[in-house]
């Protein structure tokens, strides 16, 4: 009975949650802001008959912990919107309802750049979770220069990298470096 701000599905009948950008199947998903991108969020409901899902976008810190903004701080428009797209299994042996839907949509945008906790849940109601999933909103506001290589830790080198990177940030201000930047790496979209 509590929302969890990672990828996790509440839920046994959910199944082959998907969300990646919209026309790039192997995407990670992530947008930038502003630019007119979508992310596209799919999956299945084994109970075979249609439900009422609606989604509401929790915008997080560096990490993954609400926020404590006001979602009219960060979102355009409405703050939940319902899940319309959906479609029943057919010649399956299996029955099912496959549910997809895009966004930011114009009813519902993020207006700030950030991590992000897509919380879809059952007919109306905040307490009947069914899913959440992480993406990013992103603004291109310094440039990465990476290079990877193979580990210099000798019970790594076989199965591990080692990443330098250097972070140009411009004229951008950056006071404390320890502090204001948080660097991320993951491995297959895997955010442990």
């Amino acid at each position: 009975n509590f929302s969890r701000y990672e990828n996790h599905i509440y839920s046994p009948n959910i199944h082959t949650v998907q969300l990646i950008p919209d026309g790039a199947q192997m995407g990670s998903p992530m947008l930038q802001l502003n630019t007119g991108g979508q992310l596209l969020l799919s999956f299945d409901d084994l109970d075979n008959y249609t439900k009422t899902y609606n989604y509401t976008l929790v915008h997080c810190d560096a990490f993954w912990t609400p926020s404590d903004m006001d979602k009219t701080n960060y979102l355009s428009g409405y703050t939940d919107e319902t899940i319309d797209k959906y479609r029943s299994s057919f010649n399956t042996l299996t029955k099912y309802t496959h549910y997809e839907l895009t966004f930011p949509t114009e009813g519902m945008k993020p207006t700030i750049s950030g991590n992000y906790v897509i919380v879809v849940y059952r007919d109306y109601d905040t307490s009947k979770i069914v899913l959440t999933r992480r993406f990013m909103i992103y603004e291109q506001l310094v440039d990465i220069d990476a290079h990877v290589h193979r580990a210099t830790n000798f019970d790594e080198m076989r199965s591990g990298q080692k990443v330098d990177f250097t972070v140009k940030y411009g004229k951008y201000r950056i006071d404390n470096p320890y502090e204001d930047i948080k660097v991320v790496v993951t491995q297959n979209d895997r955010w442990d």
